[in-house]
């Protein structure tokens, strides 16, 4: 299950509106390669359907603290970013720029 502990009667219901919705696109994949980490958060979720609150509960915080999380230039510790990224089926990367 990995280190995301799962909380509540919410969190299967996360789990399972990951893994019960269509994968993202190639296209999407690659516009959301180009968004800082704060924008990809809030793009899967909304993808998956999960609600702020759903996913806060799912990771033990509050929902403004993800709110936080979601916003462009914030700065939380990348292990947060990681957890959330777990929840959702996704996984942080690092891609250099490509030169034109």
């Amino acid at each position: 299950r990995g280190a995301v502990p799962l909380i509540g009667r919410r969190s299967k219901e996360v789990m399972e509106k990951v893994r019960s919705h269509p994968p993202v696109s190639q296209n999407s994949l690659e516009a959301l390669q180009q968004l800082p980490v704060s924008l990809q958060l809030e793009f899967l979720r909304r993808h998956y359907g999960i609600s702020q609150v759903e996913l806060a509960d799912h990771l033990g915080v509050k929902q403004g603290y993800l709110s936080r999380m979601e916003k462009e230039g914030s700065d939380h510790l990348l292990s947060q970013y990681e957890r959330a990224a777990r929840a959702l089926n996704a996984r942080i990367c690092i891609y250099p720029k490509v030169s034109n």
